[in-house]
C-alpha cells in the first residue's frame, strides 16, 4: 500500500524563527527518508489579530477534505480536526499559570483551543515531563494517549571548540528579550556587571525588541538576527549560559549550550526535571546577581576543560540519532495500525 501522505502542521512553516518552527524542520527532515510529507502553513499571512484563530479553522476544514492523510499537528494550530499526533511544546494554560501578569483573553482562548486540540487528538507527543504533568491536570488528557520524548539537539553541529583560559567569565543568554525569558533578571545581572572587570554578559537575539534596556552598557554585548549556522559560534564564545526563563515547554537553547560544551545555570524551567540530576546544570530557585556570578564562576571552574564530556552526555540521552529513531519508532508504529483497518 502506498505510505500515507504526512501533513505537518505548522503555523509559521519551519525554519529558524523559534522552537516550534525549529521542531517542525526536523520533523519534516526525519519523516521524509520514509514517507511522503506536505507542510500546512498559515494561509492568512496577513490577518492580523484573527490570524491566531482563522489561520486554524482554515487549516482543519481543508483536513477533514483532504483524502489519504497522516496529520501531525502542532497543537492549536488545527485545533478542531483530530490529529493523528498532536505535538505539545509546553501548555498556554501552564503560560498563563506562571505569568498571570501577561494572561489576555487571546492566551486564554488559545488555551481553549490547546485543550480541544490535545482532547480530540488520537494520540499526543509531549516533549517534557512538565508538559506532560501539565496535559494531565490542566486538560485532563488520558495518560495512556501521552507519549513522552524530549526535544533533541543537532550534536553534529552544536560542537564544542576548545578557547583559552581568560579571567573573564562570559555569560551568555539566548532568546527573545520579552518578560517569558526572564528579560527583569536579565537587566538587573547587565547592571549589577557593569562595574565588575571580569564579567562580560552576551545576548543572541531575533530581532532589535527591547534591546534598548541594554544600551549604554560596556559590558554587555548584544547580537541580533544571528542565522542558525552561526549559533553555534556564539555558544562556543561562553563559559555559562544563564537562562532566568519563567516558562518553556523543554529548552532548545539550554539543549545547544550543553551540546557546546557550556555548563548552564537559571530557573526551574532552563534546569528541568530531565536535567537536574547533570552537575554541569545548576537550578537557581530564586534570583540574585550575585548567586548568578557565583554559580557561573563555579560552573567555569570545574567544567571549562570538561566540555567534551559534557557534549557526550547530552548526545547520548539527547542526541539527534538516538531522537531520531524513538521517534520513527512511534511515527511507524501509529501509522502501521491505521493502515492494517
Amino acid at each position: 500500500m502506498k505510505p500515507r501522505t504526512i501533513y505537518i502542521v505548522s503555523l509559521n512553516g519551519t525554519g529558524n524563527a523559534g522552537g516550534v518552527e525549529r521542531v517542525s524542520y526536523y520533523f519534516e527532515q526525519i519523516l521524509k527518508t520514509r514517507y511522503p510529507v506536505k507542510v500546512v502553513t498559515a494561509p492568512l499571512k496577513k490577518s492580523g489579530r484573527l490570524g491566531f484563530i482563522l489561520n486554524p479553522l482554515l487549516i482543519s476544514l481543508r483536513l477533514f477534505f483532504t483524502p489519504n492523510k497522516f496529520v501531525l499537528s502542532n497543537s492549536w494550530n488545527s485545533f478542531l480536526y483530530p490529529a493523528d499526533i498532536s505535538v505539545h511544546h509546553g501548555t498556554t494554560r501552564g503560560i498563563n499559570e506562571h505569568l498571570k501578569d501577561t494572561a489576555t483573553f487571546g492566551t486564554r482562548l488559545i488555551a481553549f483551543m490547546e485543550k480541544l486540540s490535545a482532547k480530540l487528538a488520537k494520540n499526543i507527543l509531549s516533549v517534557s515531563i512538565n508538559c506532560s504533568n501539565e496535559l494531565l491536570s490542566y486538560y485532563k488528557i488520558k495518560k495512556e494517549k501521552i507519549f513522552l520524548l524530549n526535544n533533541f539537539v543537532d550534536d553534529s553541529v552544536f560542537t564544542v571548540k576548545k578557547s583559552r583560559a581568560s579571567s573573564v567569565t562570559k555569560i551568555i543568554f539566548v532568546g527573545a528579550l520579552v518578560e517569558r525569558k526572564g528579560l527583569s533578571d536579565l537587566v538587573r545581572l547587565a547592571a549589577f556587571i557593569e562595574g565588575k572587570k571580569n564579567y562580560k554578559l552576551l545576548i543572541a537575539t531575533n530581532t532589535s525588541f527591547n534591546t534598548e534596556k541594554f544600551s549604554g552598557l560596556k559590558n554587555t554585548e548584544i547580537f541580533t538576527g544571528l542565522r542558525f549556522d552561526q549559533m553555534p559560534s556564539f555558544y562556543q564564545k561562553g563559559d555559562v549560559l544563564f537562562f532566568p526563563t519563567r516558562y518553556e515547554g523543554f529548552s532548545m537553547s539550554t539543549l545547544e549550550a550543553l551540546s557546546c560544551g557550556i555548563p548552564v545555570t537559571g530557573s526551574g524551567f532552563a534546569v528541568t526535571e530531565e536535567l537536574e540530576s547533570y552537575k554541569f546544570c545548576r537550578r537557581l530557585e530564586k534570583f540574585n546577581p550575585e548567586d548568578v556570578l557565583k554559580e557561573a564562576d563555579s560552573l567555569k571552574k570545574k567544567f571549562s576543560d570538561k566540555k567534551d564530556e559534557i557534549h557526550e552526555t547530552i548526545k547520548k540521552r539527547f542526541g539527534k540519532e538516538a531522537y531520531e529513531k524513538k521517534f520513527l519508532e512511534y511515527v511507524d508504529k501509529i501509522m502501521q495500525a491505521r493502515t492494517s483497518r
